[in-house]
């Protein structure tokens, strides 16, 4: 597959569970450390260069998320 990440009009659910932060901050290229865990429920949805995910609940280490959204636009490649 040439581009993994061509999914626009994808619609389904979404569960990430993370034990650091440390592999999904390399990945948006952010080195550091991270020792915080990070676990996500929601809804992912891709429409053209607009990414949502709504319905969040999960946790941050030991805090509490519930109903969150998050909204991030992407740009072309090589460019933020």
């Amino acid at each position: 597959m040439a581009d993994p990440l061509n999914m626009d009009g994808a619609r389904g659910a979404l569960s990430l569970a993370a034990p650091t932060l440390r592999p999904l901050l390399a990945i948006a290229g952010v080195a550091g450390e991270a020792e915080v865990s990070l676990a996500l429920n929601g809804t992912l949805e891709r429409t053209g260069d607009l990414w949502r995910l709504a319905g969040i609940t999960g946790a941050l280490d030991r805090s509490e998320i519930t109903a969150g959204s998050l909204r991030l636009a992407e740009g072309a490649r090589g460019e933020p």
